[in-house]
């Protein structure tokens, strides 16, 4: 009895700086684990600031890509019920400049003095190549035509914008996602804006371009030098474009959409975004009624 109770007298200080140190861990880490005082998480926090709301009102936490789109965009990513089909133009503007003019604040862009900021570099592009479109069929019959289509957005926009735009690009790759996006909408509610200054190329522009990304050695060439995500996303949404101008009547190419399906979805899962489920499901909705026996 006396040996064990010397036993415990040598264990008992250990013991007690054991508790000690456990404590001092636990206090200095309790922000961490249980939270602030209003019982959010500090990655909760971040994101509820980045959104415009105040902290604890972000909900469930979220993932990591959910924490960057909220981070780039200023709100929790939501998908548009409307997508393929938005009905409120002024809505859709205003979605796109905001986003656009998040990306005015950083440095570098505020160094390009912009006229009408990033919104007005994007969308006066988009224009402008509208009125200048490549050569989509017969690429191969002429050896200018070939390189005329490989470096035409360099033709049509200039050495300036077009690097802009792929700085961009570069700089920004957290902002891709949600930026196409928000152009393709603005593209779909072309026919709903009463004012003409808010209105993107037409239809047959659109789907021109559509078929130079898919059916084209320039496009090809074009989207095969972006990184892959952007090559994913550029040809979902060329698809989706394709798609939208056969239903309406035009295809002068006879094109066949279904036929680049597997090749995008496959595309699609292999990268860093945060819809791919929902580009999946629009692709098989696309893939169904363009193959044989479809609706």
């Amino acid at each position: 009895m006396e040996r064990k109770g010397s036993n415990w007298i040598r264990i008992l200080p250990v013991l007690v700086a054991a508790l000690a140190i456990l404590v001092v861990v636990v206090w200095m880490n309790r922000a961490t684990w249980f939270g602030g005082a209003d019982g959010t998480r500090p990655a909760e926090q971040a994101v509820g600031q980045a959104a415009g709301s105040p902290a604890g009102e972000v909900g469930p936490s979220m993932t990591d890509l959910e924490q960057r789109w909220a981070t780039v965009t200023g709100s929790p990513p939501v998908w548009p019920e409307d997508f393929l089909s938005p009905s409120d133009c002024r809505q859709v503007v205003e979605e796109l400049r905001s986003l656009a003019g998040r990306l005015d604040r950083r440095p570098y862009v505020a160094d390009w003095d912009l006229p009408d900021g990033v919104y007005g570099l994007l969308t006066g592009s988009a224009l402008d190549l509208a009125d200048n479109r490549p050569q989509v069929t017969g690429e191969l019959t002429r050896l200018d035509a070939v390189l005329a289509n490989a470096s035409h957005g360099y033709l049509v926009l200039g050495r300036q914008r077009l690097e802009r735009i792929l700085r961009l690009i570069r700089e920004e790759p957290d902002t891709v996602e949600p930026l196409a996006l928000a152009l393709f909408r603005w593209l779909r509610v072309r026919d709903r804006c009463g004012n003409p200054a808010d209105r993107g190329p037409g239809v047959h522009a659109q789907y021109e371009y559509a078929a130079f990304a898919l059916n084209s050695l320039g496009g090809q060439a074009y989207l095969r030098r972006r990184p892959a995500r952007i090559e994913a996303l550029a040809g979902f949404y060329a698809l989706l474009v394709l798609d939208r101008s056969i239903e309406e009547g035009y295809n002068p190419y006879g094109l066949d959409p279904a036929r680049e399906v597997r090749r995008y979805r496959q595309m699609l899962s292999g990268q860093d975004l945060l819809f791919t489920g929902r580009y999946r499901d629009q692709l098989a909705d696309l893939e169904s009624r363009h193959s044989p026996g479809g609706g």
